[in-house]
């Protein structure tokens, strides 16, 4: 193994470390009977997130230094690979598959088609008739760009396929996961990057979500009747860093009137003036205060939440949000 080698695998050893702390600390906090001990489990977790979203960005710069090609960036170019803007006065919402009994919405900003975001829907048919299953997948390509792009793009033509031929990966979230992970390898390794994503599947007929988390902000699950959050877990390793990762399925129950939301951190890490976080607690208080709304109404609730928050700052990432409300379930 080269030296080069040598220092790349140090950093992907980072990463998977960073990745285990942060699924230690975020289940432990969940799991903590005392509300002193699950707060700093929590500030754990999220220390372990930020170094992880450090070492992949340290990752990439490193790999770009060490490509043969690589040549010195000036500022102007740098800043090229950023983004800025603020949100707009009316959301562009995307036009989305869904199912009957799920109500479903969702805004990927600064736009749909040029951003590291992706959001998809899927109702899932299969052949013995199951009907009433909707797929909801979020990835964030980690980083800006030409590549970013190039990942995404990358993103959406395995699901295409997957979409195309073997509706029935569709219902396994597992296996969903693990084969994008072993076709995207390839892909982000080349780009020198990663790809975080989360994958569910909501069974209104078993009133039951499946789902894997791969390096990605887990879900939102908002119990409407009882208004509050029902706290998930199961954070796996982000997609393109081991081509033979195997992914576990992570399952919760659902009710008439739940709301399943994913999201990017674009919205979580986005900072006011006085450079304080949005954060994971103000969305869900957000979420909480708006559940008696439709999708569309929770959507713009958030979005005008942290609109207020930001106080006229400019965001500088891509921020994603997916509300499904079901409406019934059981049927």
């Amino acid at each position: 193994m080269s030296k080069d080698d040598v220092i790349l695998d140090i950093i992907l050893g980072a990463i998977r470390r960073e990745t285990e702390a942060f699924r230690y600390y975020s289940d432990a906090s969940k799991q903590s009977p005392y509300p002193e001990t699950s707060a700093l489990l929590r500030q754990l977790a999220e220390e372990e997130r930020k170094h992880r979203r450090i070492l992949v960005q340290e990752f990439a710069n490193v790999k770009k230094l060490l490509s043969p090609d690589s040549q010195e960036q000036d500022d102007s170019l740098l800043e090229a690979n950023r983004i800025r803007y603020h949100l707009p006065a009316e959301l562009p919402f995307q036009r989305v598959r869904t199912v009957p009994g799920i109500d479903l919405a969702a805004v990927s900003l600064p736009t749909h088609f040029i951003s590291g975001d992706y959001v998809e829907s899927y109702p899932v048919h299969l052949p013995e008739g199951a009907d009433g299953q909707l797929g909801l997948l979020l990835s964030d390509v980690m980083g800006h760009g030409m590549e970013a792009v190039s990942l995404k793009a990358g993103v959406r033509q395995v699901l295409g396929e997957i979409a195309d031929d073997d509706w029935e990966r569709l219902s396994q979230a597992d296996r969903l996961v693990e084969s994008l992970n072993r076709n995207l390898h390839p892909l982000c390794q080349k780009a020198a990057g990663f790809v975080t994503l989360c994958y569910v599947l909501l069974d209104l007929q078993r009133g039951e979500m499946s789902y894997v988390s791969a390096g990605h902000e887990l879900p939102v699950l908002i119990d409407s009747a009882q208004g509050q959050e029902r706290p998930l877990e199961g954070n796996q390793l982000l997609i393109g860093l081991d081509r033979d990762q195997k992914y576990s399925l992570e399952r919760a129950s659902l009710r008439a009137g739940d709301m399943i939301v994913l999201f990017s951190d674009g919205i979580m890490e986005a900072f006011n003036p006085r450079e304080e976080e949005f954060g994971r607690q103000r969305l869900v208080e957000s979420l909480i205060e708006s559940r008696s709304q439709d999708a569309r109404g929770i959507v713009k609730s958030v979005f005008g939440a942290l609109d207020d928050f930001l106080k006229n700052e400019a965001l500088t990432d891509e921020a994603t949000l997916a509300v499904a409300k079901l409406k019934e379930v059981g049927r």
